[in-house]
């Protein structure tokens, strides 16, 4: 008997951090998709995207 209810402990515990697993998941995917949407609709004006040095930013010249 004790060696079932150990086994369920288990069980239960493992579906817990798939479960976790896959709220992680959705939730990052689910930012991302955000972030793409959002850009897609209101674009970065030029010169501003990611790619683009930023003033004030780093340690800069020594």
């Amino acid at each position: 008997m004790r060696s079932l209810r150990s086994t369920a402990r288990q069980v239960t515990s493992t579906a817990q951090e798939v479960a976790l697993a896959g709220v992680r998941t959705g939730l990052a995917l689910t930012t991302t998709m955000t972030l793409v949407v959002r850009r897609a609709i209101r674009p970065d004006p030029p010169g501003t995207g990611s790619g683009t040095a930023r003033t004030g930013s780093g340690p800069g010249p020594r």
